[in-house]
């Protein structure tokens, strides 16, 4: 377990890697300071393998709202359910950079991914390119959701979406959306 000092940091950062740091809400508290710090520069994020959850989104996304340049978001292998990812709204509404969203290993079940794909959605400036929701539980419903995006982003060209229990019936509307 370690904690984040941001006087280290004071330089502009294009990346930041935490994974696998069991980060806590103390510790997203320094992370915020940090990237406030880099708002205007940061580009790739990876906070996958921690301990985030839904409180801790809360947090994160109040400052990663303002990371205009974030491309790259690695999110995986955390606790966010559905609840995380509504905590998410402000950010993913308004980015217009990022192009690599990596959820996979949460739990966002059928409802979270609702409120993701509203989200993206509602940004038609963004161009998702890579999105990784697997092992989330998506199950069909949550793949009946995620087929209203493809609808209006032609642009993905990479979706990971194994171990979500999504059948031959979520596989078959998966090949049918345009």
């Amino acid at each position: 377990h370690s904690s984040i000092n941001c006087g280290l940091f004071s330089k502009s950062l294009l990346k930041i890697d935490l994974s696998g740091n069991k980060l806590q809400i103390k510790d997203i508290k320094y992370l915020n300071q940090l990237l406030r710090l880099n708002a205007q520069t940061l580009q790739i994020l990876n906070l996958s393998n921690n301990l985030i959850d839904d409180n801790c989104c809360k947090l994160l996304f109040k400052s990663l709202k303002q990371c205009i340049n974030l491309t790259s978001l690695n999110l995986s292998s955390n606790k966010i359910s559905c609840d995380g990812i509504e905590h998410s709204s402000e950010f993913l509404s308004n980015n217009h950079s990022l192009n690599t969203l990596v959820l996979g290993m949460n739990v966002l079940g059928p409802d979270g991914i609702a409120y993701l794909t509203q989200y993206l959605v509602n940004n038609n400036q963004m161009i998702l390119r890579t999105l990784d929701i697997s092992y989330n539980g998506i199950e069909i419903k949550g793949v009946k959701i995620l087929c209203e995006y493809f609808k209006v982003n032609n642009k993905l060209i990479s979706l990971f979406i194994g171990g979500n229990y999504i059948c031959d019936e979520g596989a078959k509307l998966l090949t049918q959306t345009d």
